[in-house]
Parts: structure tokens; C-alpha cells; sequence
């Protein structure tokens, strides 16, 4: 239980033991046990009365980071938490798993933020990608745009709009 505990921490960061149960689908009083086995390589802090659990070793970003990523629809981002009010509001949950079927779709995440969704079509000319903002993007709708020209590039597509 130690390793589990231990690479969940660690690759989810700021997670509660709750998340760490839920996720890897065991009892709590496990998920305890795991979580006090690997204590000695996390580190806790309390945000809103809640204990958080990540790494003692934390990364930087890379400098380039723009805080923008297109991330795929089952992404651990969204399904690594039972608890994704950090990261999703509440009422727009919905509208990444639309008629609640457990299809999640591909998400755009700004600052640390779920914002809205997105689709690629791949095209013998290239690859076209629709952004869908749950609001106004304002001034990050560039930086969305650019992060898609960069996922297209990954791809080796050319990218339009």
C-alpha cells in the first residue's frame, strides 16, 4: 500500500486521502494506512479545513509554460479526484460529461482551471480544432490558440482554425 499511496501522492499532488480511496478504489481506513506509510516522502498543507497530501520534492514549470493546455478527455486532471471543485466549478461540470455518460471530453485548462472543451478533426490538409469556453476567454483565447497550433505541431499536422 506504501508504493500506492506513494506514486498517487506524488503524481496527483494536492490530494486528499478521500481522492487517493476513491481513485484507487479501496477503503479509507486503507487508503490511511497507505497514506501513513508514505508520509516520510509527502508533504501536507490545510486549504479550507482539508488536508492535501503531495510530493516533498515539487517541480517548477517549465519557463515557456504558458499556464494553457489541451488536455485528452479522460486526462487524470479531471478523473484522478472524487473532490474536482478545485479545478472545475460545480456548474459546469456537466458540460464535460454531456448526458452524464461518462464520456468526458477533452478539457482546456488555464491556470490551473477547467474552462471549456475542445475537438480535434483530423483532415488530409491538416487538423482543424474547435475551442468551446464555458465564458469569455478575453485576452487567454490567444494563448489557446496558440497551445493548439503546438498540439498540432506535436502532431505533425498543419492547423486551422
Amino acid at each position: 500500500m506504501y508504493e500506492l499511496a506513494r506514486r498517487y501522492f506524488t503524481g496527483h499532488g494536492f490530494a486528499t486521502v478521500q481522492d487517493f480511496a476513491w481513485w484507487a478504489g479501496i477503503t479509507l481506513t486503507d487508503a490511511r494506512r497507505g497514506l501513513e506509510a508514505a508520509k516520510s516522502q509527502l508533504q501536507s498543507e490545510v486549504i479550507d479545513g482539508s488536508e492535501y497530501w503531495m510530493s516533498s520534492h515539487r517541480l517548477e514549470p517549465a519557463a515557456e509554460d504558458s499556464g494553457v493546455h489541451l488536455l485528452p478527455g479522460f486526462d487524470e486532471y479531471i478523473l484522478g479526484y472524487k473532490d474536482r471543485s478545485a479545478v472545475l466549478e460545480p456548474d459546469v461540470a456537466p458540460l464535460i460529461v454531456p448526458g452524464n455518460n461518462g464520456v468526458f471530453l477533452p478539457t482546456i485548462v488555464v491556470e490551473g482551471q477547467v474552462v471549456g472543451t475542445w475537438k480535434r478533426t483530423l483532415k488530409t490538409k491538416g487538423i482543424e480544432i474547435m475551442i468551446h469556453p464555458f465564458a469569455e476567454l478575453g485576452d487567454t483565447e490567444k494563448l489557446v490558440l496558440k497551445e493548439a497550433e503546438r498540439y498540432a505541431a506535436f502532431i505533425g499536422c498543419q492547423y486551422s482554425k
